[in-house]
């Protein structure tokens, strides 16, 4: 469960105009809100990240984030691609791998706020290392 400030967070993280699509949405959920719920993932250094999870069709502001596009399959999540953002209103939606993403059935968003792309690469290396996501293979 998010605190309050960790709420206050995560509503920056969304976009004011209305998902383009309505869209149904392998870790442990946990409800935050009725349309947000939180997943920590574990890198490859053991370090934990703390994910806001929405739908794919949700829409964003222009924030950097690492972003996780998945699916859940037999009641757990499954990641299909990690990926960093400097503008997550633009990625992951506009995104050359997203017939990949459509392939795997994602129909999920993970996203985690961080400004820095120092900081970003490392997180997405991270749990690129730890997971190997279909769609993260050249």
């Amino acid at each position: 469960m998010l605190c309050s400030d960790e709420v206050a967070s995560a509503t920056k993280l969304v976009s004011e105009q209305p998902p383009a699509e309505n869209q149904k949405g392998n870790f442990e959920m946990s409800n935050v809100a009725s349309a947000v719920q939180t997943v920590t993932l574990t890198g490859q250094s053991a370090k934990q990240y703390k994910f806001n999870v929405y739908p794919r069709a949700q829409r964003f502001n222009a924030i950097g984030a690492v972003y996780v596009m998945a699916k859940v399959a037999a009641g757990k999540y499954v990641i299909i691609y990690i990926g960093q953002t400097g503008d997550a209103s633009n990625r992951p939606f506009n995104h050359h791998r997203t017939a990949c993403f459509d392939r795997n059935g994602a129909d999920l968003v993970f996203l985690l706020s961080e400004g820095r792309e120092t900081r970003r690469l490392e997180i997405e290396t991270d749990l690129i290392r730890a997971y190997d996501p279909p769609c993260n293979k050249q």
